[in-house]
């Protein structure tokens, strides 16, 4: 083949050589960023944290088939991921299909992880064609849109949110409608089946079912947008067809969510509502809100020194760092580009230039960009929202939609100033491909140091060190233990997002999950029902009791975690060798210590009958449980001690009993608050009703009742000394022992 008959074969295949080309640099400056030759790809790239999290995700799909249920977290029951109810489906669909090729979890989570670069790039040219952007401007924005900040922010510790490739096509929708393009109807192909297969209809349901599978967050972001997008233009063109068939795409965009979360709906109808699976606080909303400066400053890990440290010190300095979103420099003068130009249209009611397609565009996606501001701003249209529902928290996320909707405006304005340029002063076409390659090129490497890691391979060798440590030590314990065994993992942090005092975060502890095969652990059953909680309830009894209670309910060890621990687990490890006469085993690292209960459960069925263990067991793992109404916001204080704090007063707490029968129960626990003089009234089940005076701030109480089946509630009200309401208080040290379990202990021998 002549290089001239190459030449026209390629040009009529432009578009598709464009998607490889940038697939193809896409992929490259993600190798270069991440430094990939200096990893271990069968070792996870973050393995710490939410990452944690995400491979546990990762290992259920290949080994259990799914998510929804995990036999080996949250023993003796299991996981019921149904209580953490979630539209996010699509990335477990990809690990499922990648389990197909391997049944390492570290390996297809690396893998997915590095392939949603490439994705989100080719998802970005679409769009940015779909804009009417050049073709080298098209390829090179995708990549830089690709290159975020927010990727790597992100990363595999929200790999969900890293996968962003579902944005771009959401986002073409919406152009579509500015433009005046049906997302609905046949297709061209005179074939009946064709022209529906490829069909604006079949287009736009592909495109909301990836993006509304994907993320609820990126669903809700698109269907803001949407509203205001069918409503503009209805105002623009008079027409109520577009209208309508942007209410379509959003009634569409609901369905699939909800198709995605109906197995979680089902859950909870069956089992009633789970309040503390999603526990979060109204006011988090502005927490997690935007920040102007935030956006278009430099990010936090910026390859230029002291961009790096300035953005660091701005974060530290500054309240609110909201996860730390920033736009990236090319993105941000995108931003400001559109800022100016929404500020020319208000002041001189002119368009800039005379070409109306291509101005209704540019001023169309300005104003999706002030729209998306206006909600996730501090203080902006999602306070607002966040009165009615706390779900919806993390509107920082709608940074990397602004980013993509930026870069569109800066594609379209760079394509007219150098449409501009070249006319006027009469430019070749040779120079004017040098003249756009050159700045193409510019672009990128502004993009890999302005956007891209300083240092990504830092951690690398640290975290491979750790692993295969964690692996040894696990490997050793599964090995001492029956197949199948269960074992208590302690402390207790509810699951998920949870934090112990001293800062350690509650996914780590699904480290001992990830690096065993057949053992089962207690932890990370969803927080919120007793049969998950109850490891928790093991701390209202003495440190004394520890080994018969875990022996009781079939544990066949105890995992120590020091670092969750502010003592490092002193106390703890000290009154289990004292209980069961030898001291713990303690991993080379120092991390972790284990002490073997094999002989004490054999001592229990010994000495006790099967009746006597088995109501013991019960009342163990399914325990009578108090958990916070609205009123109350759970927490962990400096010395790693439950408290609920008040959003208001009176506030309440409800004692839930999960058994068939009512339970004899003693609830203790004290309230605190600024009040010197005064008293607390508590009401509690059965019509009792107690009221203590204020000692140095703090009232007492100890509630002897019986909790029926279900739930009951105990209601708190304080008055200062002239009976006056007080509006905050702490509930601190709040234990509910069970009667029998009690007398199942004092019997038994230690």
């Amino acid at each position: 083949m002549t290089l001239a008959r190459w030449v026209r074969r390629a040009s009529s295949h432009t578009e598709l050589l464009l998607y490889l080309a940038t697939a193809a640099i896409t992929a490259m400056l993600t190798v270069v960023s991440l430094q990939l030759w200096k990893a271990n790809l069968a070792v996870p790239l973050n393995y710490s944290g939410d990452a944690v999290s995400t491979s546990a995700h990762f290992k259920t799909v290949i080994e259990e088939g799914w998510y929804e249920y995990q036999p080996r977290l949250g023993a003796p029951f299991g996981q019921f991921y149904n209580d953490f109810p979630t539209a996010d489906n699509l990335h477990l669909v990809a690990a499922k299909i990648l389990g197909l090729f391997t049944q390492d979890w570290a390996v297809a989570l690396n893998t997915y992880y590095l392939v949603g670069f490439v994705l989100t790039a080719i998802a970005a040219v679409w769009f940015l064609r779909t804009c009417g952007v050049s073709l080298a401007l098209s390829g090179v924005l995708a990549t830089v849109f690709a290159l975020a900040p927010y990727h790597f922010l992100r990363g595999e510790a929200h790999l969900w949110l890293a996968s962003y490739y579902g944005i771009p096509l959401g986002l073409g929708l919406l152009v579509l409608l500015l433009r005046g393009v049906s997302l609905w109807g046949r297709g061209t192909s005179p074939n009946p089946v064709l022209s529906w297969l490829f069909s604006p209809t079949a287009r736009t349901l592909l495109w909301i079912g990836i993006l509304a599978t994907s993320s609820s967050y990126y669903a809700i972001f698109f269907l803001v947008l949407l509203a205001f997008t069918g409503l503009s233009v209805l105002v623009r063109d008079r027409a109520w067809r577009p209208f309508w068939a942007a209410a379509t795409a959003g009634v569409v965009t609901v369905l699939v969510m909800l198709a995605n979360m109906l197995p979680d709906l089902v859950y909870g109808w069956q089992n009633g509502a789970n309040p503390g699976g999603l526990d979060r606080g109204h006011a988090e909303t502005e927490g997690y809100a935007l920040k102007l400066a935030a956006l278009l400053l430099p990010w936090s890990d910026h390859r230029i020194g002291f961009l790096r440290a300035f953005r660091q010190q701005y974060d530290s300095s500054y309240p609110l760092a909201s996860e730390l979103p920033a736009l990236g420099l090319i993105a941000a003068v995108g931003f400001i580009g559109a800022v100016i130009i929404l500020l020319l249209l208000l002041v001189t009611r002119r368009r800039p230039w005379n070409s109306a397609p291509s101005w209704d565009l540019v001023s169309g996606l300005a104003a999706l960009i002030l729209v998306g501001f206006l909600f996730s701003t501090i203080g902006g249209l999602s306070t607002f929202i966040s009165f009615a529902t706390s779900s919806l928290r993390g509107w920082n996320r709608m940074s990397i939609v602004l980013a993509l909707l930026s870069l569109g405006v800066l594609g379209l304005l760079l394509d007219k100033a150098l449409a501009h340029w070249f006319t006027r002063h009469e430019w070749r076409p040779g120079a004017r491909r040098v003249t756009v390659g050159m700045l193409c090129v510019g672009l990128l490497g502004v993009a890999f140091v302005d956007q891209t890691p300083s240092d990504a391979s830092a951690t690398y060798a640290s975290t491979e060190k750790q692993f295969a440590a964690d692996h040894l030590w696990f490997s050793a314990v599964e090995a001492s233990l029956p197949e199948g065994s269960a074992v208590l993992l302690l402390p207790y942090l509810p699951f998920p997002e949870t934090q112990a005092g001293n800062g350690f975060i509650a996914s780590n502890q699904l480290v001992p999950y990830l690096q065993t095969t057949n053992l089962r652990w207690s932890n990370g059953g969803i927080k919120g029902r007793p049969t998950a909680d109850w490891p928790g309830q093991l701390s209202n009894y003495s440190h004394a009791d520890l080994a018969t209670l875990a022996a009781t309910a079939d544990m066949a060890g105890i995992m120590i975690q020091r670092a969750a621990f502010t003592d490092g687990g002193a106390a703890v490890e000290t009154a289990l060798a004292a209980s069961t006469g030898h001291a713990a085993r303690v991993s080379a690292d120092g991390q972790y210590a284990f002490v073997d209960l094999q002989g004490i459960r054999t001592d229990l069925a010994d000495t006790k009958s099967s009746t006597t263990l088995g109501a013991a067991a019960e009342l163990i793992t399914i325990p009578v449980t108090a958990y916070p109404t609205p009123s109350l916001g759970s927490a962990f204080d400096e010395d790693e001690v439950s408290i609920l704090v008040s959003r208001r007063l009176p506030a309440s707490f409800v004692v839930a009993n999960a058994g068939a029968q009512p339970v004899p129960v003693t609830v203790t626990f004290d309230v605190v608050s600024e009040v010197e003089s005064g008293s607390t009234t508590v009401s509690f089940p059965g019509g009792g009703r107690q009221v203590q005076q204020y000692t140095d701030h703090t009232a007492t109480f100890t509630l002897a009742f019986t909790a029926p089946p279900d739930t009951a509630t105990v209601d708190i009200a304080v008055v200062d000394a002239v009976g006056g309401p007080v509006r905050s208080a702490k509930v601190v040290h709040l234990t509910v022992t069970q009667d029998a379990l009690s007398t199942y202990l004092s019997g038994s021998t230690r």
